[in-house]
């Protein structure tokens, strides 16, 4: 199902609350890409993160969004798009 496929943007929010809760015991590997940024990832980059989310997800990407802090909620004092 093409569903499964959507996720979240994999940018430095996702990756750090994803480093910070070691989810899927991967803290080291989350913080790594986050380091490194998701503007500056190469293809087995992008694969190799996007493998670990299948993984700690069950094959499922969208479940990976319970840990992505959109912009309202890292940032309580920002305004709200409309």
């Amino acid at each position: 199902m093409k569903a499964k496929a959507l996720h979240p943007p994999i940018d430095r929010m996702l990756l750090a609350e994803l480093a910070s809760r070691d989810v899927g015991g991967r803290a080291q590997f989350w913080r790594k890409q986050m380091h490194k940024g998701w503007s500056n990832f190469t293809s087995e980059d992008y694969e190799s993160t996007i493998d670990v989310i299948q993984h700690v997800t069950g094959g499922t990407l969208w479940k990976i969004e319970k840990h992505w802090l959109g912009p309202t909620e890292s940032q309580p004092d920002a305004p709200l798009c409309r």
